[in-house]
């Protein structure tokens, strides 16, 4: 008898817990006009629907059911808002799930941030409220993630280190280049280097040691394999030909295979960088003298 009326006790304190449905179809006459309708003053048809009963039920579902996140206004109108005809009809639509329904049809999205909407905060402060225009929905759906959701994250991400905090550093971690950066990409991991062409580039390009490279974060993926030429704004000058000039025609991106047939004895660039056509030729022909030289060399003895 006793665990019934703890039981009673606690649904009656979460019924009044709940806020008053009213509440919100006030947030709702209020806010609509604004983001749907391009003005302030409130529909009739928006009004009379939100005292129906059958919307008074979905109001009190989406306050007080912890299983139910969205209440969605459509607003639909059978002609263009740019037509300045007085008969345009538009009526409203309230449901609890989000769905497309039409080009001329725009809604309102409420997406409670708790499983109830209680009575001593705001509804302001409970919900999230996002505007489906008549639009594209795959150009809603980008402009709302690169837009708004991604940056806003990135930017929380930057500012309060949490990756920094909850991921370790990789390999390639230092005080002048901090791993998990968001500078060229949006995304964050760190995996373990397993190949040997891509364990060479790295020791190539950065010095490091083969058994020193054991993993790599994304941001250095990124700025020692991804983009490494394309990163490189000016090009190398291993011979010295070109002294304080900026040159960016006739550049060659030095692959493996071209390092490969420079680097004996060991070559002054590294696979990734941009050299010009004269640099290269003379890196060449510097390789040639050497074997030549090695071959002279081995026959005096």
């Amino acid at each position: 008898m006793a665990s019934s009326g703890t039981d009673n006790l606690d649904s009656t304190e979460t019924a009044q817990a709940v806020i008053d449905v009213a509440l919100l179809r006030c947030y709702i006459v209020n806010i609509v006009p604004i983001l749907l309708e391009g003005g302030l003053e409130s529909s009739n048809s928006l009004e009379k629907k939100l005292q129906e009963q059958s919307v008074k039920d979905l109001l009190n579902k989406f306050v007080g059911d912890g299983q139910i996140k969205t209440l969605m206004v459509e607003r639909l109108s059978s002609k263009d808002d740019n037509d300045d005809s007085e008969e345009k009809e538009v009526r409203y639509c309230v449901s609890l799930d989000v769905h497309y329904t039409s080009g001329k049809a725009s809604g309102l999205v409420l997406i409670k941030r708790g499983p109830l909407v209680i009575a001593n905060k705001s509804v302001g402060s409970q919900v999230h409220a996002i505007t489906l225009i008549e639009d594209s929905p795959y150009e809603t759906l980008h402009s709302l993630v690169s837009c708004a959701f991604a940056p806003f994250f990135k930017s929380y991400v930057q500012k309060s280190g949490k990756l920094d905090r909850d991921m370790d550093n990789c390999s390639f971690y230092s005080e002048e280049s901090s791993c998990h950066q968001f500078q060229h990409t949006q995304t964050s991991f760190i995996r373990s280097t397993t190949k040997y062409e891509e364990i060479r580039l790295l020791r190539l390009r950065t010095g490091r040691k083969t058994n020193d490279i054991k993993t790599i974060c994304s941001h250095h993926e990124q700025e020692l394999l991804t983009k490494f030429s394309s990163l490189k704004k000016k090009r190398c000058d291993p011979t010295n030909k070109h002294p304080g000039k900026s040159r960016t025609k006739s550049l060659r991106v030095v692959s493996l295979d071209m390092f490969e047939k420079l680097s004996d004895p060991p070559c002054v660039v590294v696979p990734g960088v941009k050299v010009c056509f004269e640099c290269l030729m003379i890196l060449q022909r510097q390789k040639v003298q050497s074997k030549q030289d090695v071959r002279i060399c081995t026959c005096s003895w």
